[in-house]
């Protein structure tokens, strides 16, 4: 039996960010909208036993889509957990790997002042 997955966040990509408890997110790593309008649940990087929820870098990451999260929470069975699992793989990681599992907050670029 799959253990249910708690305190993360069902969130749909736009423009390569998500925003999470008050902090924008983005992946450096992706910059083409590759996984624009999809929504994935995301998880809190902890740090320690910090009593904030976030860590110094304001790091969250990528669990997997929606689809397979509620379906872990749900109890699904082990053939349609790796059915689903597949089709995560060929979203996140069509090279064998996930290139944008790490999501740092995005800083807004100030205007520099003239003078």
């Amino acid at each position: 039996m799959n253990t249910p997955i708690r305190r993360g966040y069902y969130r749909t990509v736009r423009n390569n960010t998500v925003r999470i408890l008050g902090k924008t997110l983005h992946c450096k790593n992706l910059n083409k909208g590759e996984l624009d309008g999809k929504r994935f649940y995301f998880k809190i990087y902890k740090h320690g036993r910090e009593q904030s929820p976030w860590n110094q870098e304001g790091l969250a990451y990528l669990w997997g889509t929606e689809a397979y999260a509620k379906a872990v929470n749900k109890g699904a069975s082990k053939k349609m957990l790796a059915e689903l699992y597949k089709e995560d793989g060929k979203l996140l990681a069509p090279n064998g790997y996930l290139d944008w599992y790490w999501w740092t907050e995005k800083h807004e670029e100030q205007p520099h002042s003239q003078g």
